[in-house]
């Protein structure tokens, strides 16, 4: 199967995240333009929000939901309003990457905004409260499931982080190290999983999107990108073999945008594998 990539479209995002492909379309969020893009039978629309939108949803009328500095959010009309916030959020924290599990709950984690101290937690906004799971988060990233399985990265760590997921308790436990990325400046950032099971894993300065073995660790394959900063990823089209991938093209010098310059675009390739579609919201 062809892996050639092909330029999904035009916008050049800051910090392009979050993408998600449904049958109410594919969207994803800009988190430093401040905006959400939805594409929809080929129509762009463009949501700009006084806040950082960091992760999004569709529910299961094909509504966007989100996560914004401060908590979970939906649209009414085109303004966003409050699902669930903090009860005190930090000026120095905010959101950041979030998903759909498998019951239609939305999970997303916090992060510093200087990348630097473990403020940060990662919760579960359940029946409009939030749950905290993990606390002790640097910069809370890409998250999946599979079964019992929940894999997670806490971007400083340069760690994939695999549990024990017990659904109805939402415990994570077993805490174990799937894999960890070598290469200096180099950080795990948005993932994805496909059907067979095994991850794709966004590197953020690495170039890359790397298939990786959930049980072995191993590195299975690579998805090589014309840009630097690659940020998460998911499948999507109508038989579910198409692979979105976000980029950013944030903190660019002119050299750079000489070298990379579809940098911040989205790109899709067919890496020769199906994925599950993200799960829908459920309110």
């Amino acid at each position: 199967m062809s892996k050639q990539l092909t330029i999904v479209s035009d916008v050049v995002n800051i910090l392009g995240e979050g993408p998600c492909w449904s049958k109410y379309g594919f969207a994803w969020v800009d988190i430093l333009g401040k905006k959400i893009c939805h594409v929809q039978e080929g129509q762009l629309d463009e949501f700009h929000l006084e806040q950082m939108p960091s992760s999004l949803a569709f529910d299961e009328d094909g509504g966007l939901v989100f996560t914004l500095n401060d908590g979970f959010y939906k649209f009414e009309g085109r303004d966003p309003k409050p699902l669930c916030l903090l009860d005190r959020p930090h000026e120095d924290m905010r959101f950041n990457d979030g998903k759909i599990d498998g019951q239609g709950r939305y999970w997303s984690g916090t992060m510093d905004m200087k990348e630097e101290n473990p403020l940060g937690s990662l919760y579960v906004m359940d029946d409009s409260s939030l749950i905290k799971v993990l606390d002790d988060i640097t910069v809370s990233n890409g998250l999946c499931w599979d079964g019992s399985t929940f894999y997670y990265v806490d971007s400083p760590t340069k760690q994939v982080k695999k549990f024990y997921y017990d659904s109805d308790a939402l415990a994570l436990i077993e805490e174990d190290v799937l894999f960890a990325v070598t290469e200096e400046d180099v950080f795990p950032d948005g993932m994805c999983i496909d059907d067979e099971g095994h991850l794709w894993l966004a590197l953020w300065n690495g170039f890359k999107v790397l298939r990786i073995h959930s049980v072995s660790g191993e590195i299975l394959e690579q998805i090589d990108l014309p840009c630097k900063k690659v940020t998460s990823c998911c499948f999507g089209g109508n038989n579910r073999d198409e692979l979105y991938i976000t980029t950013a093209s944030y903190e660019m010098s002119p050299k750079d945008w000489e070298k990379y310059p579809d940098s911040g675009k989205i790109f899709m390739c067919r890496p020769g594998v199906t994925g599950p579609l993200l799960n829908l919201f459920q309110s």
